[in-house]
């Protein structure tokens, strides 16, 4: 399970999480590029924001998956 609930909270709430875990991700592409590993896009500090990361999120996750909820519970 995963927690989405992040983008629905006030701002004051939601952006020190942001911040953490874009951090988390860019720390990990970081070691990954020392190792010599390919490196997520979405982790890859030299191309995202955390603009660019919130709306991928809710393109790609959070609508679909609240869609797909819609059609499952109509009501």
């Amino acid at each position: 399970a995963c927690d989405i609930s992040n983008e629905v909270r006030p701002s004051k709430v939601s952006e020190p999480w942001v911040d953490c875990l874009l951090e988390e991700y860019f720390n990990q592409a970081e070691t990954e590029k020392q190792e010599g590993l390919p490196v997520a896009p979405f982790m890859d500090r030299d191309k995202v924001t955390k603009a660019s990361a919130q709306i991928s999120f809710i393109k790609f996750v959070l609508v679909p998956l609240f869609e797909d909820l819609s059609q499952l519970f109509p009501q």
